[in-house]
């Protein structure tokens, strides 16, 4: 198993990860709000992560590979936020693409 950490704009972590053949590449974010609908969601007690698969996007993505994408949230009573987005790539990505699907994330959670 291959793990890579990267810091951007000082101290965002973005961890690439090898399982088999794919990479995910998870990126934190934070938003004070959850803005989508149709989602899965898992509970223990009252907290809950909220799960949310993005198929058509409303931003113009110039990255090739991108298998999945999915928005991952959290709900304590009745608090939402946005928490992470994780990409799942057909290939490794370099350094330069790891930077655009750092910027891709914040532009589809906002």
């Amino acid at each position: 198993m291959l793990i890579e950490e990267h810091y951007l704009n000082d101290y965002y972590r973005v961890l690439v990860i090898r399982d088999n053949d794919k990479y995910i590449v998870s990126v934190d974010v934070y938003r004070a709000e959850w803005k989508y609908q149709d989602y899965f969601v898992n509970c223990i007690n009252e907290v809950c992560l909220l799960f949310k698969e993005i198929e058509n996007l409303d931003i113009s993505i110039d990255l090739n590979g991108v298998e999945k994408i999915i928005v991952i949230g959290s709900r304590v009573k009745d608090k939402y936020e946005t928490i992470n987005v994780k990409w799942i790539l057909n290939h490794k990505p370099s350094q330069t693409e790891v930077e655009k699907i750092y910027q891709y994330s914040w532009k589809i959670i906002l």
